[in-house]
Formats: C-alpha cells, structure tokens, sequence
C-alpha cells in the first residue's frame, strides 16, 4: 500500500511540474546508504544507484554545493537546473561502495557526518556501521568530497534546546579536531 502511494505522489509530482514548470533553482538530491543490504528505502541497491551516477554523469549538470549557490547568486544561464549530490549520517558504503562509484563517473558529493557515531563508532539507529575517520580521509583524496557536518548526534533540529544545541557546537568541531578536513560546512 505504502509503494502504491509513493508512487501516486511521484506521478502527481510530475503532472504538476509538466503542467507548470518549476522556477528555475537547483536540484539537491539526497541519499543514505547505497548497498548496505538493508531493505530499507533509504538503502539503495548498488545497480540503481550506478545507474542513476551515470546518468547524471552523462548530463553534464553534476556540480559542486558551493559552485549551485553560487549560480543562484549570480546571473542564470541558459540550460538545465546544477545538480547537487549529498549524503547523510556517514554510513560505512560511504567510503567502501558510494565514493568509488562517485569517482568513476566524476560526481561531486558533499557528505554530512553526525560525529558522535564516527567518534564512538556505534551503529546507527538504522542500524549501518559508521564510516571511520581514516576511511573518511582517505575518500577525500578523490577531490570530489566535501565533508559537512551533520550534527554530534544525529538529533532532530526541530527545536533550539539546550540538547540540540550542545549537538551544534560539538559537530563542526569533532571534523576539525580529526583533520579530516581543514573546511566543515556548517549547516
């Protein structure tokens, strides 16, 4: 019942974008896990997501998050809407399957770890193992990754308590002080 509605949402999502074309802007597409076996909908096959990088990389609009918000400042050009590719959390695929598939066809990602799970390397409540630091690392010598930061503990930011906020100040910093990155986005 539940793929039935998600696919009637999609199906109504496109009517409605060919019925009234979107204002220009940039598509952000967001991920979890490729090929972690779950079953899980935010775990996507390896086959799929292979596809879908290819296909993004046939286009020619795969592109950077600094470089996006940078066409959004700046004067439009003609042609098809940047897109941004991201994941969350830090899951282990990041390192092991995502980014080799990522380098092959040239894609920039912007991974967005919650630290406290790399630092502590505990499952997350999905139930993935987190990437490690050196892992990490090492996914940034492809020059396509920019590690953001998440938050410390994966907390929904739906509020500014004083838990939430503790969460804020400690994500950026747990980056930094493992030199995985001299530059945390911070979001």
């Amino acid at each position: 019942m539940r793929s039935l509605a998600l696919r009637a949402l999609k199906t109504s999502a496109e009517t409605a974008d060919r019925l009234r074309r979107p204002a220009p802007g940039i598509v952000v597409l967001i991920y979890h896990r490729v090929g972690g076996g779950s079953g899980l909908e935010l775990d996507l096959p390896v086959e799929r997501f292979e596809e879908q990088m290819a296909w993004l990389a046939s286009t020619g609009r795969a592109t950077t998050l600094d470089d996006a918000v940078a066409t959004l400042r700046g004067p439009r050009a003609a042609g098809p809407d940047p897109v941004v590719v991201t994941f969350d959390d830090g899951p282990a695929d990041f390192a092991d399957v995502t980014a080799p598939i990522l380098a092959r066809h040239g894609i920039p990602v912007t991974l967005y770890v919650a630290t406290a799970f790399v630092d502590e390397q505990r499952p997350f409540p999905y139930g993935a193992p987190p990437v490690s630091w050196a892992a990490l690392a090492d996914t940034l010598t492809t020059g396509l990754v920019t590690v953001g930061s998440h938050t410390h503990t994966h907390s929904l930011v739906v509020s500014t308590n004083d838990r939430c906020r503790s969460s804020l100040r400690r994500r950026a910093s747990s980056i930094r002080r493992r030199s995985v990155t001299s530059r945390a986005t911070i979001v």
